[in-house]
């Protein structure tokens, strides 16, 4: 997942879900990732090849635009990884829902997101695609 403010987030995969409905708007082109948030272009280099068994692979997106909520809170940007996209969709939802039910019953807080427990070192799942 990574999310860019005033674009929202992007769920990444390199095959489509059986459960949410990604589209293969994205590429990757040996050590460039390319891939659209909502209509803008977002283009990632990286120092070594992305992909492990190939030069060139199609990306498929789940985008999901930027809400109130986060427009409200200043979220910097953030970047996840995980073995499953299915599950990262899900993690988020799940503390979309959470801080939202909070944000109706408390202020929100001052500070920046930082990231979570659960997330990885990324450049080794970039480079199992």
């Amino acid at each position: 997942m990574i999310y860019l403010p005033g674009r929202g987030e992007s769920y990444l995969a390199l095959s489509p879900s059986a459960d949410y409905p990604l589209q293969a708007s994205g590429w990757i082109d040996h050590n460039i990732l390319r891939f659209f948030a909502g209509n803008e272009m977002v283009e990632i280099t990286g120092k070594s090849n992305m992909l492990q068994k190939s030069d060139f692979g199609t990306v498929w997106v789940y985008h999901v635009p930027e809400s109130e909520l986060d427009r409200a809170k200043d979220r910097g940007v953030e970047f996840s990884c995980g073995d499953k996209v299915e599950f990262l969709i899900h993690m988020y939802h799940k503390k979309r829902t959470s801080v939202g039910a909070m944000a109706r019953t408390s202020p929100a807080p001052t500070h920046r997101n930082q990231p979570s427990s659960t997330d990885r070192d990324c450049g080794s799942s970039l480079r199992q695609w």
